[in-house]
């Protein structure tokens, strides 16, 4: 279940709202994800898609149903970082500053947000020093698990036609072999069955 910043209401893909919220006592993993790098997210699977063309902020918003505002501050970002480029003017708009298959989700979260995880542990103080390390260990391994999962998914594997399946997809999977982009393709044994 993902949710995105501060929506505490948003209902996971494939949930009807008699299941969601889901029941007292169930547990569910909670990844909450800012509003602006799933926004990003969405404009540059949008750009790549309609790659090579220029795209103008309003039509991206639009179409993204991303408020414009919000999307046109994002992506000064994104292009401050060399993931999007623009051109001003009546043939000016937003394209990618690099390939799709060169853009990891990586880049992106860390373009925005600085981080790809924002653990903060309070000081060990009363707490004994093994169970403050214990938890640290969990954070860090927890961190790089993460890298390794927004490493791996670029750009243009989310903006793959819809018959590839992007959730079905686990990069963190030994079994290794290179999709079209170059990347390891961790899946390719499940659809050759």
């Amino acid at each position: 279940m993902i949710f995105m910043g501060n929506n505490r209401r948003t209902v996971p893909p494939n949930a009807t709202h008699a299941t969601y919220p889901p029941p007292v006592g169930s547990h569910h993993l909670v990844l909450r994800v800012p509003a602006k790098v799933e926004y990003a997210l969405r404009a540059l699977v949008a750009l790549a898609r309609l790659a090579p063309n220029t795209v103008k902020g309003d039509r991206l918003a639009r179409d993204e149903d991303i408020p414009f505002r919000f999307l046109e501050l994002t992506l000064g970002e994104l292009r401050h970082a060399g993931i999007v480029a623009s051109r001003r003017g009546s043939d000016g708009g937003y394209w990618l500053g690099r390939d799709a298959d060169q853009i990891s989700v990586a880049d992106v979260m860390i373009a925005l947000e600085g981080t790809l995880i924002d653990v903060r542990i309070a000081a060990a103080g009363s707490a004994s020093a093994t169970s403050h390390q214990q938890t640290a260990r969990l954070w860090d391994r927890s961190e790089q698990q993460l890298q390794a999962l927004y490493s791996s998914v670029t750009i243009a594997d989310l903006a793959a036609p819809e018959t590839a399946d992007p959730g079905t997809a686990d990069p963190l999977t030994t079994d290794r072999r290179t999709t079209r982009s170059g990347r390891e393709d961790p899946v390719a044994d499940r659809r050759a069955d």
